[in-house]
C-alpha cells in the first residue's frame, strides 16, 4: 500500500483499517459466543423470532465465521455506545442477516470494518438499502479505496459538456480538472458498473485524447456515508 493510500479516512478511524488483529482468530468457540450471545441480546428481546434465527445461524457457522462475527458485532456495539445509542429493534429483518453473513466470512480488515460500519448504520438508522450489501459483497478493498479518494461531482471543477469519450478507449482518469493522471483500471469499470462513479471529459481534452475526469455519484456518497457511519 502506498503513502497515498495510507493516508485515506476511508472507516473514520484516520488511517485505512489495519488486518484483522491475530487475537480474534485464537479466541475459544465459548468466549465468541457469549460475546455474541450478549451483543445480539437486545435484537432477541425486542424481536424474539429474529434473535433465535440468527442465533440458529451463529450455531450453523464454523468456528473461524463464529469469531469474525463476535468480533465485527463487538465493534458495532463500541461504535454505536460511542454514539450513545443501544441496540434495540431491528427495522429490517433480512438486511441485519445479510450483513451477518458477509462479515462472518470478510477476513480482509478493512472491508471487515466497513461491514461492522454498515451494521452500525442498519442498527442506528435502518437505512442500509439491500443495493449496498450488493455492492460491499462484490468490491475488493482496492474498490473501496478508490471511491473514497475520489471527488464528489461538485468538487471536480471544469469540463466539457460537447465532448464525450467511450469507455472502451479511456486509458488515464483524473480527480479533477487539471489533476494528476492516473491510469485507468478494472477497478474504476467495477464502480462505474455500478453506478457509484461516473466520467466527464476535463477541459484540457485534446482530439484523440483518452483521459476523464473520474467522479463520485450521489449514488457513491451515499454508500461511502453507510459504510464510514
Amino acid at each position: 500500500m502506498n503513502e497515498q493510500d495510507k493516508s485515506l479516512d476511508l472507516v473514520g478511524i484516520g488511517k485505512v483499517a489495519e488486518a484483522i488483529p491475530e487475537e480474534v482468530y485464537i479466541k475459544t468457540a465459548d468466549t465468541a459466543l457469549n460475546t455474541f450471545e450478549k451483543i445480539i441480546a437486545p435484537i432477541t428481546e425486542s424481536t424474539s423470532g429474529l434473535g433465535r434465527y440468527i442465533k440458529q445461524k451463529f450455531d450453523n457457522m464454523v468456528e473461524v465465521e463464529r469469531l469474525l462475527l463476535s468480533f465485527s458485532m463487538e465493534n458495532a456495539k463500541k461504535k454505536l455506545e460511542n454514539k450513545g445509542i443501544t441496540v434495540g429493534k431491528v427495522t429490517h429483518p433480512k438486511t441485519i442477516v445479510k450483513i451477518i453473513e458477509e462479515v462472518s466470512k470478510e477476513t480482509d480488515g478493512l472491508l471487515n470494518d466497513l461491514w461492522t460500519n454498515l451494521l452500525c448504520t442498519e442498527l442506528e438508522t435502518g437505512k442500509s438499502h439491500p443495493f449496498f450489501i450488493n455492492v460491499l459483497s462484490s468490491i475488493s478493498s482496492a474498490e473501496a479505496i478508490l471511491l473514497q479518494s475520489i471527488n464528489s461531482f461538485s468538487n471536480i471543477g471544469g469540463f466539457k459538456i460537447n465532448v464525450l469519450i467511450s469507455n472502451q478507449k479511456i486509458n488515464k482518469f483524473i480527480t479533477e480538472n487539471g489533476g494528476e493522471e492516473n491510469d485507468w483500471t478494472i477497478s474504476c469499470n467495477l464502480l462505474l458498473e455500478f453506478g457509484l462513479t461516473a466520467t466527464v471529459t476535463p477541459e484540457s481534452h485534446k482530439p484523440g485524447g483518452n483521459t476523464v475526469i473520474y467522479y463520485r455519484t450521489q449514488l457513491g456518497d451515499e454508500l461511502l456515508n453507510a459504510v464510514t457511519n
